[in-house]
């Protein structure tokens, strides 16, 4: 379970609104709250919301929280983590322990500069509310007051935030969108430059390593047992025996271990989605990859988040990666 009091501990600082943001539906009375969003952010949201209409898929909302020039709090939302490991069908959405561990190691990882501002799910065909269980979640699970849900309907194509008004959620009539590649720099401090990923262990090296020397021990028993049976005068005949016996055991091990590779390089997937298992070649970049299945390289962030990986570079030849599809 996600720990919501420890994800903020302070008051919000003062800072301005982010440089270029666009108003999307009416302000007014229902947008006490001003909720800002990141363009592709946004778009990558309802792209993954979009993989599977049978039933209801959801994530996490990251950002920050802010206090604008006249005291006011708003939000901005600049990343999210995917929800693996839930329990869902087409009206209901439910957070397993192992859904917030991971969420909770994704944050870790990744995001330490960031907090949860809030969930965001899909109502595929039936439309934009929050139904009495989504207020149950929101209510134990999202309850500090800067938290929004963001609701999307892929069949409809409609979508809407709802915040807390004092103790009751309303919809919001309105939100932000901002510029897609970069904060102003008054807002968010700048990016530093990407560090190379680290190599990743890979088990697969390890597994073949391990095959090596099992075929080195192998061929050594192999010598010793030939001039033990030179020694001992055994016949031709018992020689092929047990060396027929040991290239069965080998023959074995080469089985375990293929075995071994293909459950490494599979990727288990929440059942019912929609997603391409692609394995990397030589030369492929995420934006490559993003580009030929979506015409779109700016879906590198889709590709990283569906994957959990930790930037556009942490991909090797060989390996094996999800790429999620519209119904």
């Amino acid at each position: 379970m996600v720990d919501i009091m420890n994800n903020i501990e302070k008051e919000p600082e003062y800072s301005v609104y982010p440089d270029g943001a666009k108003l999307v539906g009416e302000a007014g009375e229902g947008t006490s709250l001003k909720i800002f969003i990141r363009e592709y952010i946004l778009n990558d949201i309802d792209s993954y919301l979009s993989t599977d209409k049978t039933k209801e898929l959801g994530g996490v909302l990251l950002g920050n929280v802010y206090k604008d020039s006249e005291g006011k709090i708003f939000i901005v939302i600049d990343d999210i983590v995917i929800a693996n490991f839930t329990v869902a069908n087409i009206s209901r959405l439910t957070f397993t322990h192992e859904t917030w561990n991971q969420i909770n190691q994704d944050i870790e990882k990744n995001h330490k500069d960031k907090i949860i501002v809030g969930w965001f799910h899909s109502h595929p065909g039936h439309t934009v509310f929050l139904s009495s269980y989504d207020k149950f979640i929101h209510e134990n699970y999202f309850n500090l007051k800067f938290m929004v849900a963001y609701v999307y309907d892929p069949v409809l194509q409609d979508r809407g935030f709802f915040f807390w008004r004092e103790s009751n959620l309303d919809n919001s009539s309105s939100y932000y969108i901002y510029d897609n590649k970069k904060l102003n720099s008054d807002f968010k401090k700048k990016f530093e430059e990407p560090e190379m990923p680290p190599k990743k262990n890979n088990i697969t090296v390890f597994l073949i390593i391990v095959l090596l020397l099992f075929n080195i021990i192998l061929a050594g028993f192999l010598i010793f047992q030939h001039f033990q049976i030179d020694k001992e005068n055994k016949t031709n005949e018992d020689f092929k025996s047990r060396l027929s016996e040991l290239k069965n055991e080998i023959t074995n091990l080469n089985a375990k271990l293929e075995a071994a590779k293909r459950t490494n390089d599979s990727i288990n997937y929440n059942s019912g989605e929609n997603v391409i298992k692609y394995q990397v070649k030589p030369g492929d970049t995420l934006k490559k990859i993003a580009t030929e299945f979506y015409n779109d390289p700016e879906k590198v962030n889709l590709l990283i988040r569906f994957n959990n990986l930790k930037d556009e570079y942490d991909i090797t030849t060989g390996q094996v990666i999800g790429i999620p599809t519209n119904n």
